[in-house]
């Protein structure tokens, strides 16, 4: 019986051992592994987003939305790709103005 534990570490031993070589076996779990971290990324940032514009815009739960409440879900919503986008233009830039 195998267990989790005693699986090669990520650095190659899968794709060691793919037929016909070349390692594709690793590089396809990576990937897979990559797309499914940025997905719980995704995901954890649209649920930190729900919660800060609920707690913002909406003061009591109803069955729909008035304007006033999806004006601020779009205003927060906004400045969070606002800043997300300064911050990364900031980064590439190595911090120069």
């Amino acid at each position: 019986s195998s267990s989790f534990g005693s699986a090669p570490a990520m650095g190659g031993g899968l794709g060691a051992r793919a037929p016909g070589g070349a390692g594709m076996a690793g590089l396809d779990i990576r990937s897979q592994l990559m797309a499914e971290r940025q997905k719980a990324e995704l995901q954890a940032v649209i649920g930190a987003l729900t919660e800060l514009a609920f707690e913002q815009c909406i003061s009591k739960p109803g069955s729909s939305l008035g304007s006033g409440e999806r004006s601020c879900i779009e205003s927060v919503v906004g400045k969070y790709l606002d800043t997300n986008e300064f911050v990364l233009m900031r980064m590439t830039r190595g911090g120069k103005s």
